[in-house]
């Protein structure tokens, strides 16, 4: 029986032959160089789990579905399946902070306290001006200090620079 990341093609044959680099067999025993196929390795994963599990040896068009930890999610479009190529990862989500004027609003009726997922912006409304937010590694970015915004010591995206904005 020959082992991964090889095959005997001739019935009978003890002779294995190896697959051409980069590429490997899914199981040991395969009989025919079709079964080599371009694979990779399930990365680990951290605050969630993945179905096949992580360190499994799977083709490149094998659909790996993520689960992640509460308060984790895959990003703004939240997708749940991804092929081992592509790059993945469960992200802390970031919470939106107090407003601290009744004449602030967030976007789409969100409110203080929502969490929101990795990757996702979010505008403040105030007195006419529009500032946008992006959470961002489990943090917001500062908005560019709009009149009444207070959001302290959250990491800006824009210019990785710390910023510290308060009400005017």
């Amino acid at each position: 029986m020959c082992p991964l990341a090889s095959y005997s093609d001739a019935t009978g044959s003890s002779q294995c032959t190896q697959c051409d680099a980069g590429k490997s067999t899914l199981q040991t025993g395969s009989d025919k160089s079709s079964d080599c196929k371009v694979t990779c390795s399930v990365p680990d994963l951290d605050d969630g789990t993945s179905n096949p599990t992580e360190g499994t040896t799977v083709s490149t068009s094998t659909a790996i579905t993520i689960s992640c930890s509460s308060g984790y999610d895959t990003g703004y479009n939240n997708h749940s399946q991804y092929k081992c190529e592509e790059e993945y990862g469960c992200f802390k989500k970031c919470t939106l902070p107090e407003l601290i004027s009744t004449d602030q609003s967030y976007s789409d009726s969100l409110a203080a306290g929502t969490a929101i997922s990795y990757g996702r912006s979010v505008t403040v409304s105030c007195l006419g001006l529009e500032d946008e937010m992006k959470c961002f590694g489990a943090s917001l970015s500062s908005p560019t200090c709009s009149p009444a915004i207070s959001v302290t010591g959250t990491e800006d995206i824009r210019s990785g620079s710390q910023q510290s904005c308060s009400a005017r």
